[in-house]
């Protein structure tokens, strides 16, 4: 779903990083100038 909406999640404070929450789980990813996904972490709640 993020790879096809990356604007699905909400932004952060640093401009470039957004986080999706899924179930239990924190997403921060970001795209960077080449359109690629890029996961920075993966929390658990």
């Amino acid at each position: 779903m993020i790879a096809d909406y990356p604007e699905i999640g909400k932004p952060t404070d640093d401009k470039n990083a957004r986080i999706k929450i899924v179930k239990d789980y924190l997403i921060i990813y970001e795209v960077d100038e080449k359109d690629r996904l890029l996961i920075l972490t993966i929390w658990d709640s």
